[in-house]
């Protein structure tokens, strides 16, 4: 036997809701769904302004977790079928208890970042790009066994980057596009080279096996 098997993958599901080949309904409801969003994060940041809530991000709006809000309620309901299909991925023997915790908004404008971070206690992480401008921020993705045990080899050059030589990968936003990532996965948001502010809507997932 002579073969190379790719262990231990790590799942990045990216779906962009908005484009050409996405069906009709997904298109008109993310539209739709969008306004509500940018609307409602207007009128939070105005109300919440006044409070220092820093988590991850260095700079700009991080707002309280949404409890209880009919439009975050909405926003679920809408990806629910798009998370289930990720899920089904896993092959999980027994049926799975998904629950979505309270979202939150960022808002970054220019200058502003999130540092390296994980979203412990959660197995899954969803970020949604309410708006999203050139040269806003990409976001990062960190190979967990180079962070921990320093593996020389990821500094080498490269004649191409693929999932087997990365220590990082990069992901660049997009109005209207999903990014699902296990939440042990550390990452970060670069710094915003734009003159116009990003605007993310997040939240975490936990699993349960039922048995």
């Amino acid at each position: 036997m002579n073969q190379m098997q790719n262990i231990f993958g790590v799942p990045l599901f990216i779906k962009k809701l908005d484009c050409d080949g996405q069906d009709i309904k997904i298109r008109k409801g993310i539209k739709s769904i969008n306004k509500k969003l940018y609307a409602l994060i207007k009128k939070l940041e105005k109300k919440e302004k006044h409070l220092k809530t820093e988590f991850s991000n260095l700079g700009g709006f991080h707002s309280k977790p949404l409890l209880k809000n009919k439009l975050a309620e909405e926003f679920v309901k809408f990806i629910q079928p798009m998370v289930y299909d990720n899920l089904r991925l896993f092959h999980f023997k027994n049926d799975i208890q998904v629950t979505f915790e309270e979202p939150w908004f960022i808002i970054n404008r220019k200058g502003h970042e999130n540092h390296m971070h994980t979203h412990s206690g959660s197995d899954f992480s969803i970020v949604f790009y309410v708006k999203a401008p050139k040269n806003c921020g990409d976001i990062t993705f960190y190979q967990n066994s180079y962070i921990n045990h320093g593996c020389s080899y990821f500094n080498f050059e490269m004649t191409a980057q693929h999932a087997l030589n990365s220590m990082s990968w990069k992901v660049t936003p997009e109005e209207s596009m999903m990014v699902m990532f296990p939440s042990y996965l550390q990452h970060s948001v670069k710094e915003n080279l734009s003159n116009e502010e990003r605007i993310s809507f997040a939240l975490n997932i936990k699993l349960k096996e039922i048995k």
